[in-house]
């Protein structure tokens, strides 16, 4: 044992001149309980040999260890065994009490009686004598004014609990040690779950490889046994919070990691949910987890958004999750179907139109086999070169509208209030369309940034259908009120009937039938008064705005399938009808006196 009288508190130097004694050459000491053979071995920091770099038989005797605590970093200074061991409160079995002296405490309870802290046995997964996974009677019986991670009794149990299972002092110390031995920083949300037994396991940035490394040991060693509570494994504010750790812009783990991981995650099985946001895992990491939930069926959810596994990691899902080769005219495996996730989420992970093809069919084949356990697959953000057309094909269509807003403003400069009004409302109309359309292409990876949007762009095709009509039945047939206000506002209470419905009720299982019904229902309205607009417009105006009518209607197929390109294609085909139409209400419609109408009608 290292003499705590005469041991500095800090690595400053001052044991750098002391002379080697016989404990420099001892090897570090397990201690197993009641005889075990290594079922309660638990590392001391008391037995280890002082970190000074003086002694060579010291170095030769830690270079010759198989297990060993590693120093720190060369620019972080050492701290001494005795430090170590009163910040963290670890000790071996040979220690018999905490020195509650050197805090100023006593190590007596209230009647005067020793605390035999050193034979109390706690069980990590269960309390027994208060019903609950946290020791609260001992944490009440701590004399310590600190924190209770220094002096709890919790944490001074024995290495292993009378029922067998790993104590806290344990699982914290070994922690610890393969901390050391792959020279990385303690992970302060690791330590937290360990100390007070939390479900979910959220660690905090930065985590990379080796971090994953040391936390990968703990989970071989105990995920089924001291650390069953853990249910769910959280990477996500890793990877935030390391995006600039020293300067670098490398975030998280990459593929080594996961492949650590993964291996934890066959053996353990009380694991449910993996959450691994934005790291960079790549194709050959998800391939490692893919395999690992294909054979640990405890696995619900995986997250794995974000994580760069571009088109073949898509096609490892369908090969190992699914079942199912793409690349083999969709053979199915029936081994590949012994998973047992029912949520993934594999969104904005640039897979492609390949990748993304093929596991919407591996997904339509699963249900199609009759497979009772359904699986959800969030594919959202992976069509990049579609979703950049998509985007700047309706980019083109607000620079138009802004552009057309513009003369069509001039236009009716020096006419009544109705054509100002009339007209600004079709120019609103077009330009929330295609703005809206065009920010939720745009931001296509984020994805609740990008639900915003697509609600916007949903409700504006209602508003663009309703504002078209706007200009031609309230100048045209301002002296008819049937159709100047009557047809004009029960199409605009349509319109805001399908914004309801657009707002309210996404997951409605009929909204795709009712939308496509309302657009052409409305759009194809103009019927009702197509005689009267006869009689008060050239030929040329009926055939821009039928033209414009059959260039929606056209586009209507690719919007429906959906396909690669096809929603670039639509676009076109709605940007075709707009130049129509406003080509109509430009040359014929605006310049229109308002009153020669109402004249010639009476």
């Amino acid at each position: 044992m290292i003499d705590s009288e005469s041991e500095p508190l800090v690595g400053d130097g001052s044991d750098d001149n002391r002379t080697p004694s016989s404990n420099d050459n001892a090897m570090p000491s397990r201690s197993s309980n009641n005889g075990d053979d290594g079922a309660g071995e638990s590392f001391c920091f008391e037995n280890f040999p002082p970190t000074s770099d003086s002694s060579d038989a010291a170095s030769a005797t830690r270079d010759m260890m198989s297990m060993s605590l590693r120093r720190r970093p060369p620019k972080t200074r050492s701290l001494s065994m005795r430090f170590i061991k009163s910040l963290s409160g670890l000790g071996c079995e040979n220690c018999q009490s905490y020195p509650f002296h050197e805090l100023g405490h006593s190590s007596k309870d209230k009647d005067g009686v020793a605390s035999n802290i050193g034979n109390e046995t706690t069980d990590r997964t269960y309390d027994s004598v208060n019903g609950d996974l946290y020791n609260l009677k001992a944490l009440q019986r701590s004399l310590s004014t600190i924190s209770p991670l220094v002096s709890a009794p919790m944490m001074l149990t024995p290495p292993t609990a009378s029922n067998g299972v790993a104590s806290t002092e344990t699982i914290i110390g070994e922690y610890m040690c393969f901390c050391r031995f792959y020279k990385v920083t303690y992970n302060a949300g690791i330590l937290t779950t360990l100390r007070f037994s939390l479900p979910c396991m959220r660690v905090t940035g930065p985590f990379h490889d080796e971090d994953m490394l040391a936390l990968v040991e703990m989970l071989l060693r105990h995920g089924n046994g001291a650390l069953k509570y853990i249910s769910r494994l959280d990477f996500s504010i890793a990877s935030k919070e390391g995006r600039h750790w020293r300067n670098t812009k490398l975030v998280g783990f990459t593929s080594h990691g996961a492949l650590a991981l993964a291996k934890a995650l066959q053996t353990t099985k009380y694991v449910r949910q993996v959450f691994l946001p934005r790291h960079r895992v790549g194709p050959y990491g998800a391939a490692a987890l893919f395999l690992a939930c294909r054979t640990n069926p405890s696995i619900e959810v995986l997250n794995l958004r974000r994580c760069r596994i571009g088109e073949r990691g898509a096609y490892a899902f369908c090969e190992i999750i699914m079942g199912m080769n793409p690349k083999d005219g969709g053979s199915t495996d029936k081994e590949g179907t012994g998973h047992g996730l029912v949520d993934v989420d594999l969104s904005a992970n640039r897979i492609g139109h390949q990748g993304t093809a093929a596991i919407e069919k591996a997904l339509e084949k699963h249900l199609i086999d009759g497979n009772e356990e359904s699986i959800y697959v969030n594919l959202e953000g992976n069509l990049v070169f579609p979703e950049i057309m998509n985007g700047i094909t309706h980019g083109l269509g607000v620079l138009l509208c802004l552009l057309g807003g513009h003369l069509l403003s001039q236009r009716v400069r020096h006419q009544s209030y109705i054509h100002a009004i009339s007209c600004g409302v079709y120019t609103c109309s077009l330009l929330a369309l295609y703005v809206s359309s065009t920010l939720y292409h745009s931001f296509f990876t984020l994805l609740n940034t990008r639900y915003i949007f697509r609600v916007m762009d949903k409700c504006a095709i209602y508003i663009l259908i309703a504002g078209s009509y706007t200009p031609f039945l309230q100048i045209l047939m301002s002296d008819q009120p049937k159709f100047s206000y009557g047809l004009l506002g029960f199409l605009w209470i349509c319109g805001g009937m399908g914004i309801f419905v657009e707002a309210t009720y996404p997951n409605w299982k009929w909204k795709g039938t009712f939308s496509l019904t309302m657009y052409l229902g409305m759009g194809w309205a103009a019927i009702l008064c197509l005689p009267q607009m006869q009689q008060r417009l050239p030929s040329e105006c009926i055939h821009l705005v039928v033209l414009g009518g059959v260039a929606y209607t056209a586009g209507v197929p690719f919007f429906v399938r959906d396909n690669n390109l096809d929603h670039a294609i639509w676009h076109l085909f709605v940007i075709s009808g707009s130049i129509l139409h406003w080509l109509a209400v430009f040359i014929y419609v605006a310049p229109k006196p308002l009153m020669a109408y109402q004249v010639s009608s009476g």
